[in-house]
């Protein structure tokens, strides 16, 4: 594994176990978009990386509002 896979996939996986399980704070989502982008297309040797934070980049560009919904109210608001 190089060093972003190795490194940067657990931590945005760390951060984003936090938010479900209600212990996510707003600057977090700073963070996993600092992380998207360091494990970009161009930034990897392969295409892992970039494959697993492309989706996590258009979720927080189009549904931030529902990330900062979740950290705030310390639950996911979609379940019952």
């Amino acid at each position: 594994w190089c060093t972003p896979c190795r490194d940067g996939l657990p931590w945005v996986e760390k951060i984003l176990l936090a938010i479900d399980q209600g212990e996510g704070k707003l600057e977090d989502l700073d963070i996993l978009a600092s992380h998207a982008k360091y494990l970009g297309p161009g930034n990897t040797f392969c295409a892992l990386a970039p494959g697993a934070v492309e989706p996590l980049q258009s979720a927080l560009k189009y549904f931030r509002e529902d990330f900062e919904k979740h950290i705030n109210e310390k639950r996911c608001p979609w379940r019952s």
